[in-house]
């Protein structure tokens, strides 16, 4: 077999391969983005456990408040209610009580408290909106990915690459904003979390975590493979005649 042929078949073997790294990578994106979207719509992003259950009362009667959990969208309180003998009735097994959270600030807040639940609200609202464009930012990332992989020119997989790590960038602000207003509300708000409370993050946090990453990597691939090829470096004909510079201006 002649060195010209041996060359010719690493060069396909190359573009094979090459090819299928890129669409191992286009899959990790897609795959980052529904994961995004079941953590941006559950609600196990942290827990708080009280130290000791504290005695509350509302509209449904007196209960025991152990902890509570939230997400983005609901927050989900675990009580422990007492019987008419005053005794616990679900004492191994507490119960939910779930409601929506609110984005607009209730009337009902105390004049006093009212400074610090408009700055939880606002929290609230940029983590929100971060996840947002997040998620935007991931279908142009995934558009651009789809038609590069059709096309020589290096500069279409270089802007896909730059629009996936700018995603992974919106999902680390996101992460830090919430973690910011979970501390925010450790500080400032003790109705809510109590001296000595627990708080771990929850399964919802930790997958946005991995959602960054996976979107992290089609950049660094799609980087990899940008290289501008031109003249003997093309692998084809068509690709050198791709990578040649283009002059914009009158003729």
């Amino acid at each position: 077999m002649s060195t010209r042929k041996k060359a010719e078949e690493k060069k396909i073997r190359l573009l094979l391969w090459e090819k299928r790294l890129l669409l191992t990578a286009f899959g990790c994106g897609v795959l980052a983005s529904v994961l995004f979207l079941v953590s941006y719509s559950s609600e196990f992003w942290v827990f708080v456990v009280l130290r000791h259950p504290e005695q509350r009362n509302d509209t449904r009667g007196e209960f025991l408040k152990t902890g509570h959990y939230h997400g983005l969208w609901k927050i989900c309180r675990q009580e422990l209610w007492y019987t008419t003998d005053r005794k616990l009735a679900n004492e191994t097994k507490p119960s939910l009580y779930c409601r929506a959270m609110y984005f607009t600030l209730p009337s009902s807040i105390k004049p006093e408290r009212r400074v610090v639940e408009k700055q939880m609200l606002d929290f609230r609202r940029s983590t929100v909106a971060m996840g947002i464009v997040s998620l935007l930012l991931s279908i142009v990332a995934h558009a651009f990915t789809w038609y590069s992989l059709g096309q020589l020119r290096y500069m279409f997989k270089r802007l896909a690459a730059c629009i996936h790590i700018i995603t992974g960038a919106s999902c680390w602000v996101t992460l830090e904003v919430f973690r910011q207003s979970i501390m925010y509300e450790e500080l400032n708000m003790k109705d809510n979390v109590p001296e000595f409370s627990k708080i771990h993050n929850g399964w919802s946090y930790v997958l946005l975590w991995f959602c960054l990453v996976m979107y992290l990597f089609p950049g660094v691939v799609l980087l990899a493979c940008s290289r501008k090829r031109k003249g003997r470096k093309a692998r084809s004909l068509k690709e050198a005649k791709e990578n040649e510079p283009v002059h914009l201006g009158r003729i």
